[in-house]
């Protein structure tokens, strides 16, 4: 999982004509998607709770530069994170998994 390939196929038909094709694969790989985040404006060591889709077997969660304190994966579409130390403002959320990366947009409190 999280890789790709591109297959390519070349063959002649009887007549002479020639086929071809190109198709780009992700096998099993499910893309993850994050569709929002609450409570909004949350302070250190106060826990968010991520939505979206694609979150199991997250390795990783992100505020801004930051690490989450601790991550817990909920379901397929949830998981829990704590906000690690840092100034109120911006600071993207970004969840990894093997099969990619998703981040949205977050203020964070004081």
């Amino acid at each position: 999982m999280g890789y790709e390939t591109t297959v390519k196929i070349n063959r002649s038909d009887l007549v002479g004509g020639k086929h071809f094709g190109e198709w780009l694969i992700f096998p099993g790989g499910v893309v993850v998607t994050i569709t929002g985040a609450t409570p909004s404006g949350a302070a250190a060591t106060e826990t968010v709770t991520i939505s979206g889709s694609g979150f199991t077997g997250t390795t990783g969660v992100k505020f801004g530069a930051s690490n989450a304190t601790s991550f817990q994966v909920v379901s397929d579409t949830s998981l829990t994170a704590v906000m690690p130390a840092g100034s109120a403002g911006s600071a993207q959320i970004t969840v990894t998994t093997p099969n990619g990366t998703a981040t949205l947009a977050y203020n964070r409190g004081a």
